[in-house]
């Protein structure tokens, strides 16, 4: 934060730009998918089984992220795993302090339980309980 209190963003920014990142954090399930990548990478697979929402829906939502400059992917093969992107040292901070009061919420709280299982059961061996997810698929082609 800058000594006058304002918080201080890239300069090279323009107003388009301003305009993608607002727009990123002005939805529901985006902010859910941030509060879920806030501490570490997330294939899509467990996204859409987390929020309990389709694909198509979860790509689009994902797509509107990146845009606004907040998600960052990694391809693993055919799987896409993604991240918060690297901000700025203040952007950082005001944004993982939001995603913290985020997760607090029951919502947030279930959507990371739901993560979690998901994982777990990926790691077991077990099927995703709604849909076939990618990491399940390339188990069972393995």
């Amino acid at each position: 934060m800058k000594e006058d209190g304002n918080i201080s963003v890239k300069a090279d920014m323009n107003i388009k730009q301003y305009a993608a990142l607002f727009s990123a954090l002005a939805d529901e399930t985006r902010l859910r998918l941030l509060a879920l990548m806030r501490r570490e990478e997330v294939c899509v697979c467990f996204l859409q089984e987390a929020l309990e929402v389709s694909q198509p829906k979860i790509s689009r939502h994902l797509a509107h992220l990146r845009a606004g400059g907040l998600a960052a992917t990694r391809r693993e093969g055919k799987w896409i795993h993604y991240r918060l992107a690297r901000l700025g040292k203040e952007q950082s901070a005001v944004l993982s302090a939001a995603l913290d009061q985020i997760a607090k919420t029951p919502m947030a709280r279930e959507d990371a339980k739901r993560l979690r299982e998901a994982q777990r059961r990926s790691r077991n061996g077990e099927p995703q309980s709604n849909t076939i997810s990618c990491c399940e698929a390339e188990e069972r082609h393995a």
